[in-house]
């Protein structure tokens, strides 16, 4: 018979490292952060994101307070001040598109007129 090799997974984000040195810098209980938990929450932060324009400290935010709450540490005042930023930044931020960037509010208006 032979045998299976069990790999590892690879996680490999490119947001990846500064997630995990930003967490364990800040974090009591650092040996609990690993690239798994740091990899599910900047999958959400994908998600969240989307195909919108955003700068990577403003993802950054938005990962690290999906860490947190994985690893079941409450967000004091200045995490969810910095949750609720990064929340109205991606909602606000433009949409990334083959020809460019489209704004939103342009998107919004373009949508309109298909729907008339």
């Amino acid at each position: 018979m032979q045998e299976e090799s069990i790999k590892e997974p690879n996680f490999t984000h490119p947001l990846l490292n500064e997630l995990l040195e930003r967490a364990k810098g800040a974090l009591d209980n650092e040996g609990e952060v690993n690239e798994a938990l740091a990899f599910k929450a900047l999958k959400d932060m994908d998600e969240a994101v989307g195909d919108k324009k955003v700068a990577d400290y403003i993802k950054l935010d938005f990962a690290y307070a999906r860490l947190k709450l994985y690893l079941k540490i409450g967000l004091n005042g200045e995490d969810e001040m910095l949750l609720n930023k990064a929340l109205k930044v991606i909602e606000k931020a433009p949409y990334i598109d083959d020809e460019g960037l489209k704004s939103s509010k342009k998107l919004l208006v373009l949508q309109r007129k298909d729907f008339l």
